[in-house]
């Protein structure tokens, strides 16, 4: 069922997906890819409120989602809220799970945002295993 909401997402479908992805919660409401489908199907809609809603539905039970918080990131800097993408993806970044698309995306805000230096470093850390950057720099602080 998640490959057809996908596909239907990917064609346009929208209406067709959001009834398949509804389907699938009244079986499994906390599904974390259902809501997330839900959040992109609506944001290809361009009904960014709806989709951040679906987003933080995730977060409700799955606080570290990365697809999520990368969801609420880029539906706020496809709607202009360039804050608020900014903040979401900074505070993604922070995770000791954050993954290199998250660096990505905060990189693509940053350089809408016209800060070049901040893009740079943000798509430096995706080039690099998040994960272990995190890790180095937390083992230095300790020093």
């Amino acid at each position: 069922m998640r490959a057809r909401q996908r596909r239907q997402t990917r064609l346009g479908l929208h209406a067709e997906a959001l009834q398949q992805i509804d389907l699938a919660l009244q079986t499994k409401r906390s599904d974390a890819d259902a809501y997330n489908n839900r959040g992109n199907a609506y944001s290809n809609k361009k009904d960014y409120d709806s989709a951040i809603a679906a987003y933080n539905e995730v977060l409700k039970t799955d606080p570290n989602n990365d697809k999520a918080k990368i969801g609420i990131g880029m539906t706020n800097l496809e709607k202009g809220d360039l804050d608020a993408a900014e903040k979401t993806l900074q505070d993604a970044s922070q995770s000791l799970s954050a993954t290199r698309e998250v660096y990505y995306d905060l990189g693509e805000v940053e350089f809408a945002k016209g800060k070049n230096d901040e893009a740079t470093k943000a798509f430096t850390a995706a080039k690099a295993d998040p994960r272990m950057v995190k890790a180095g720099t937390l083992w230095l602080q300790s020093l």
